[in-house]
């Protein structure tokens, strides 16, 4: 495709400002089409004729001082309806762009005043005059003259205000040819647009619609020529010529403010055509979109159309206009800002290659279709609203970007349409923002069975098979160094209508031509035959090859068919013992006749075979890769022959001995090629062993050096002083250097050791080596000493070794932290403690993870009494649970920890009620002695009173002092029968304040 003028994407200053809308009532979505506070300017129109399709709102009042001064421009005012900069910021629009261009307008009948109420709209709103004078306005009828023009009708005049003032809005700098037609019968109306053409307009704007019917198609068919249509306001259902598949179809929105990025949002309007033709067959770029349609679909595109969101309008006065009449001029300036269409492109198809540049609009109907996209808004392509509204110029270009890109864009060309079974070109043109490069371009056909000659290449050509028939797509996805992509699809449609043609079929085995051919006795042999166009001698792909072989007078046997590839060849094999005589033939298919068939003879012996033999390099390094190929033949009367599926082997005679490194079978052409990796100096060789079918051969591919690589390694040390067990990163490079050419040892294992003053040498860690070659290793050492990298090599690569540097291991100075969950408790009752543990070294402080802790009690005799242990966790924290039996201070310490410094933290007082347990005989008979033994925790001397209850109080029965290991016993005689309650009291010391046991019972029987 032609590409298109560009310019600067700025926002137009000549309507800068104006970016208010009068007032409107403004219904609900889904508002009827036959709104009564609306006017349809233009009755039903008689057989054969046109109806304009502006409406104008019958309910909107103006500012007063534009109803005072009807005819006068006063800026300061503005008035109701969406005026140029309402435009302009719904749809994302550059005003600097469209100069030079024009717009026409093709309209029936006259309007006297259109040239005077013209320049009172573009006054009001600050735009450049557009006059007769300056050249900007022209007005003609349909004979291209300025006189005389056809008669005036109130109706038609009302539309082509509307129609120059939309062009107005959206392309300021665009001139306006306005071609009235002698009347709205369609041959007049298409007669006026192929004037509008010869008048040198690229952007024809059509307004009106009738019955869908082709018999004035021509007049809308102009290659090179945005041509835009209304498609109706009566909501579902097509009218002509936006039914036309030349013809840009315009629907239509309801466009309203919203709190969105974009500060608009739109609705399919209820009223906007849609629906698929009668007359028309599908265009083959709507093959792009599911329409569900299996002919023309309209809309294409679309712009604001809604009465009820309506435009402002200036006819003798300010009102505020509606339907698809305002969406077809809206969008022919848009046309006009992308540039110039190229001169054999039809624009209405750039919107379907670059729709991601528009707004979609997902919402709404326009009638009822059985809920199908041809009367319901909907994500992609919809009846009401087509690809979307404008989001910009840029879809409306055949590059898809205007101006200076500033984003990745393309343009696809492919010959269209083709003979199915031959090639045809495609290409792809990329648009690129300053700066910016294409990594990649990749082709794909939405039929599998047709391929590309170079599926990653900005020129190619696509095959699909001769049974093809229809259309399908071509998209060429371009991604550029910023990640961006851009896919682009277009349409190949095959042509499958006149005169049959011809195939020329020549066919072989192993390569040969003419007639003898040989083959060797009962071996599997190529068969090929090639299938050409005769007319243009072009490949031809999808074309069944039947083969049969024939011996004397016996009858043909059938080989098996083969189906021409891209090249146009088809493939089989022959396996004889005898003479035969071979036949190739095609049955029609397609586009193209029959071929009967032609015949060679064939003759079979033992082969008397031969091979050549070469080898990529004469020195190489261990294990590197050598490639060994040539080709295996046979010789015949006519020279050398092809010998395919030979079972070679490659072989290298190193030290006194044949070694085997590989087999590889020739292909159909007799070559063969084979990667083989020597590890020693030595000569190779191929060798194909005597068969029944052939001679033994065999052939030299030279001698072959073979060096051992070097072996680079690197260490480095993330740290040279840390504490004790500290985490240090070692890391390195293992390179293999074969004559300077360095490439990583993936997969090899480094180890990293220390060595100590003494010599003495430990392994702390290893790390595989990645595929770019590097390793790191985290080591935790103990002790101070020289870190190393060492690689204990492997078969064809040494061993080796490299120093990371001298590593000091101090010890840590820890800080211990330790609370107590009580403060006061029971002797020997749990108590839950916490605490943390610190290290400091050089500077760096840091939690000490699995460091055990112990947990001591000072008592206030002096003693230092263990109570527990527990150990740090990775966040140096610990928990412990501890008993105290008598008053003290809890201290938490480190102690002849490894590495670490000893260490204690602040001391923890816990004051303790001192614990007393009693004991006695469950069962006494009444009258004897027994024991009560008390227990205080801790043990020690203490004072103890032995308590009865004698049924309403506590009263002392006895009273001990403890033994130092704490034990008192009292001797009582039992009384009366029945449970005697008893309990002990320990008067508190320095070591414990008072206890009290729990109750004891004794029965008494």
């Amino acid at each position: 495709m032609n590409g298109v003028g560009v310019g600067a994407r700025l926002l137009g200053s000549l309507i800068a400002g104006v970016l208010t809308v009068g007032t409107l009532a403004v219904p609900p979505a889904g508002a009827s089409t036959t709104d009564p506070a609306s006017q349809e300017l233009c009755g039903a129109p008689a057989p054969g004729q046109m109806r304009c399709l502006a409406v104008r709102r019958t309910d909107v009042s103006q500012p007063t001082a534009l109803v005072s001064q009807p005819s006068v421009a006063t800026p300061s005012v503005t008035p109701a309806g969406y005026g140029p900069a309402d435009l302009v910021s719904a749809y994302a629009l550059d005003t600097t762009l469209g100069s030079g261009q024009t717009v026409a307008v093709v309209d029936a009948y006259d309007n006297p005043s259109a040239e005077s109420e013209l320049a009172v709209y573009r006054s009001q709103y600050g735009l450049p005059a557009c006059t007769t004078a300056n050249g900007c306005f022209r007005k003609v009828n349909q004979a291209g003259a300025s006189s005389p023009m056809p008669a005036a009708n109130a109706g038609w005049a009302g539309e082509i205000a509307l129609d120059v003032d939309m062009v107005s809005a959206v392309c300021p700098q665009c001139n306006i040819l306005l071609v009235e037609a002698n009347s709205s019968y369609t041959s007049d109306l298409g007669a006026a647009v192929d004037m509008a053409v010869a008048l040198g307009a690229k952007f024809v704007s059509n307004s009106y619609g009738g019955g869908d019917s082709g018999g004035q198609a021509y007049h809308f068919d102009h290659p090179g020529v945005a041509i835009t249509a209304s498609t109706g306001d009566n909501g579902y259902g097509v009218s002509f010529p936006a039914s036309a598949p030349t013809v840009t179809a315009v629907g239509g929105t309801r466009l309203i403010r919203s709190a969105s990025t974009r500060g608009w949002a739109e609705t399919a309007w209820t009223g906007a055509g849609s629906g698929c033709s009668g007359v028309f067959g599908k265009p083959a770029i709507q093959n792009l979109v599911p329409t569900g349609c299996a002919n023309r679909a309209v809309a294409d595109v679309s712009a604001v159309a809604d009465p009820n969101t309506g435009v402002a309008v200036y006819h003798g006065g300010w009102g505020v206009y509606g339907g698809t009449s305002a969406s077809a001029p809206i969008v022919a300036a848009v046309y006009a800002l992308a540039g110039t269409p190229g001169a054999s492109d039809y624009p209405n198809t750039y919107p379907y290659q670059h729709s991601d540049s528009l707004n979609d609009v997902t919402a709404g109907s326009n009638g009822s279709c059985g809920a199908t996209a041809l009367c319901t808004a909907r994500a992609g392509w919809d009846g009401p609203t087509g690809l979307g509204t404008p989001a910009g110029a840029d879809a409306f270009s055949a590059t898809g970007a205007v101006g200076p890109p500033a984003k990745l864009g393309a343009t696809v060309a492919v010959d269209s349409p083709v003979v199915p079974g031959l090639s045809t070109a495609a290409s792809v043109t990329p648009i690129l923002p300053p700066g910016d490069a294409l990594t990649s371009i990749r082709w794909k056909s939405a039929r599998t069975d047709c391929t590309f000659s170079a599926a990653n290449s900005d020129q190619t050509s696509i095959s699909c098979p001769a049974t093809t028939t229809g259309s399908t797509t071509v998209t060429a996805t371009l991604t550029d160094t910023a990640g961006a992509t851009k896919a682009v699809t277009v349409p190949l449609v095959f042509a499958t209508t006149g005169s049959k043609r011809d195939l020329a079929v020549t066919f072989g085995i192993a390569g040969q031509s003419g007639s003898p051919q040989a083959a060797c006795v009962t071996a599997t042999t190529p068969l090929r035959a090639t299938v050409t166009d005769a007319a243009t001698g072009a490949p031809v792909r999808g074309v069944s090859v039947g083969f049969s072989r024939q011996s004397g007078t016996a009858l043909p046997v059938a080989l098996a068919r083969g189906t021409t590839d891209a090249n146009g060849v088809a493939s089989s094999s022959l396996l004889t013992a005898t003479a035969v005589t071979l036949t190739a033939s095609t049955l029609a298919v397609g586009p193209f006749n029959a071929y009967a068939g032609g015949s060679i003879s064939v003759t079979t012996s033992v082969c008397t075979a031969g091979l050549t033999a070469t080898a990529d390099r004469g020195a190489t390094y261990y294990g590197d890769p050598v490639t060994v190929s040539g080709f295996a033949t046979h010789t015949s009367a006519g020279g050398p022959v092809a010998l395919a599926g030979a079972p070679l082997q490659v072989t290298e005679t190193a030290a006194g001995r044949l070694l085997v490194l590989g087999r590889v079978t020739s292909a159909a052409d007799g070559s063969y090629q084979l990667v083989v990796k020597p590890t020693l100096s030595g000569t190779l060789g191929v060798t194909l062993p005597a068969s029944p079918s052939w001679t033994a051969a065999s052939a030299s591919a030279g001698s072959l050096t073979v060096s051992q690589p070097t072996t680079e390694l690197t260490a480095t040390a993330g740290a040279t002083d840390v504490g004790y067990a500290a985490p240090v990163l070692v890391s390195g490079t293992l390179q293999r250097n074969a004559g300077g050419t360095l490439s990583p040892v993936a997969g090899a294992m480094v180890s990293v050791r220390s060595t100590s003053g003494s010599g003495v040498v430990s392994t702390l860690g290893s790390a595989t080596v990645a595929a770019n070659g590097t390793w790191k290793a985290t080591v935790t050492p103990r002790a101070s000493g020289t870190l190393s990298a060492w690689f204990a090599g492997t078969a064809g690569q040494p061993a080796a070794g490299a120093t990371a540097g001298s590593l000091t291991v101090g010890n840590w100075t820890p800080t211990l932290t330790l609370a107590a969950q009580l403060g006061s408790q029971l002797a020997g009752a749990a108590n839950r403690l916490t605490g943390t543990v610190s290290r400091s070294y050089g500077g760096v402080t840091g939690p000490a993870p699995g460091v055990t802790v112990r947990i001591y009690e000072q008592t206030t005799t002096g003693a230092l009494v263990l109570l527990t242990s527990a150990s740090t966790t990775t966040t140096g924290t610990f928990t412990a649970t501890a008993a105290p039996a008598e008053n003290g201070t809890l201290v938490a310490k480190l102690v002849s920890v490894a590495g670490y410094v000893d260490a204690a933290s602040a001391g923890v007082p816990v004051a303790v009620t001192t614990k007393v347990a009693l004991s006695a005989p469950t069962y006494v008979g009444t009258g004897l002695a027994f024991a009560v033994t008390a227990t205080v925790t801790a043990p020690r001397a203490a004072t103890v009173t032995l308590e009865a209850y004698n049924g309403s109080s506590w009263a002392a029965v006895a009273t001990a002092t403890s033994a130092t290991a704490g034990i008192a016993r009292f001797a009582l005689t039992a009384g009366t029968v029945g449970a005697h309650l008893y309990r002990a009291r320990v008067t508190g010391d320095s070591r414990g304040a008072d206890g009290l046991s729990t109750n004891l019972t004794v029965t008494v029987r």
